[in-house]
């Protein structure tokens, strides 16, 4: 649970996040996994093996994913603040993008803008996203985000605000 808290709290203040880098992580790290389990006497593989080697395969095949998706996001924890710690150097900039969606349920409170041609996606919760949302009227707000530039084309984001159009 700590790891996901970890991983989650790193990820959100990266936009323009590399596309594919979790979901091919995760992929590698299955592979790599499933060879292991046909040659491996790892004492913590060998469950898994049993698993895999028993009647019921899918099991073994879901905790194969998890196991890699776990692992994966171990890995890119130290990325991700890579990322963070390199950006600090970085001056901030101000961009000021369209507003495209939201959405205001407890559990997924989250904005979507674009910023340099790409939707990227805000956490968070902001009193202007009750009245975009009940109205439908996303395209009568921008969001200011201030961000520092880091490595692989991505921004740390610093503070973000709605505004309304005039």
């Amino acid at each position: 649970m700590c790891v996901l808290l970890f991983y989650f709290k790193s990820r959100d203040v990266i936009l323009n996040y590399p596309p594919g880098l979790t979901s091919g992580l995760i992929l590698a790290i299955f592979v790599l996994l499933w060879l292991l389990n046909f040659k491996s006497q790892v004492r913590w593989i060998l469950p898994l093996k049993k698993q895999l080697d028993s009647e019921n395969k899918v099991v073994g095949y879901i905790s194969l994913v998890i196991l890699s998706t776990v692992i994966s996001w171990i890995i890119l924890i130290p990325f991700n603040y890579l990322l963070i710690s390199h950006a600090k150097k970085q001056s901030e900039q101000t961009f000021y993008c369209q507003v495209t969606g939201g959405s205001t349920y407890n559990r997924f409170r989250r904005i979507y803008f674009e910023l340099n041609g790409k939707t990227e996606t805000i956490y968070k919760h902001h009193p202007a996203m009750y009245e975009m949302d009940e109205k439908k009227s996303f395209d009568q707000f921008y969001i200011v985000i201030e961000v520092r530039k880091s490595l692989f084309s991505t921004y740390i984001l610093e503070s973000w605000d709605i505004k309304r159009k005039s």
